[in-house]
């Protein structure tokens, strides 16, 4: 009868071991589907990051062509300025030069919508222009050179 309690503890000591060992490969099981998860987390992490610098590569190509149009049409707008005053000086000469000739009034009333085209005149400010336009003289030149000789 010894034999049969140490037979029965070694089974209990086998049985412990054994569950041990099923507790140890659960355990293992559970860290390498917890590594697998990890590492395709990371790859997927490094995927983005490549995406990002990728996008970030082409932010910057089309921040600096931006730029370099924004230089652009500075410039353009600055030549426009200067050939819309040139334009809108010879406009004015060419007024002038009509007013005091004692020109026609359809010829100066034409010079007199360049001039509120150039300037960008508002609804009101053309709309008073026509009024003064029609209570002058038939010709505006009578006041032009009225004024001109007071001076």
């Amino acid at each position: 009868g010894v034999c049969m309690p140490m037979a029965r503890a070694d089974r209990l000591v086998q049985r412990a071991g054994e569950q041990q060992v099923v507790r140890y490969a659960h355990m293992q099981a559970q860290r390498d589907e917890e590594h697998s998860r990890l590492r395709a987390q990371v790859s997927k992490l490094r995927k983005m990051l490549l995406e990002s610098h990728a996008m970030l590569k082409k932010l910057n190509e089309q921040d600096s062509l931006l730029k370099e149009e924004v230089a652009r049409l500075h410039s353009v707008r600055a030549c426009a300025e200067t050939l819309n005053i040139e334009y809108l000086k010879n406009v004015m000469v060419k007024f002038l030069e009509m007013v005091f000739i004692d020109s026609d009034a359809t010829e100066i009333g034409a010079l007199v919508r360049v001039i509120e085209t150039a300037l960008h005149f508002t609804a009101d400010e053309r709309e008073r222009v026509n009024r003064a336009m029609e209570q002058g003289d038939s010709g505006m030149s009578t006041w032009w050179a009225k004024s001109f000789m007071l001076t």
